[in-house]
């Protein structure tokens, strides 16, 4: 039997992939905006493909904030977004 791999939407360029393809923001029960680079952690979550240009308008829309349903100031985003650089090797690229 074939499992099919489950389809996540990333927030800003309404592309669908894997789920891994995607990497997952969540926030947490406590209220914080983090990288989950495991998938599995427990609060709201929100799926960003990884292309230059998704991650540069994560830093100027607010889908983010939006879809989190928290506000998230430019320093934590600004953070946010080189901590999904840095782990970008976990996640698969996006075929353009």
């Amino acid at each position: 039997m074939d499992k099919t791999l489950p389809k996540r939407t990333c927030l800003i360029c309404r592309r669908k992939a894997n789920k891994r393809m995607l990497c997952r923001v969540v926030r947490t029960t406590e209220g914080t905006v983090s990288l989950d680079a495991t998938g599995t952690e427990p609060g709201r979550g929100a799926y960003i493909c990884l292309t230059s240009k998704c991650l540069d308008s994560t830093l100027i829309k607010t889908n983010l904030e939006r879809a989190l349903r928290t506000t998230i100031g430019i320093e934590d985003k600004d953070l946010l977004v080189a901590q999904i650089k840095e782990n970008r090797m976990r996640f698969k690229e996006i075929e353009p």
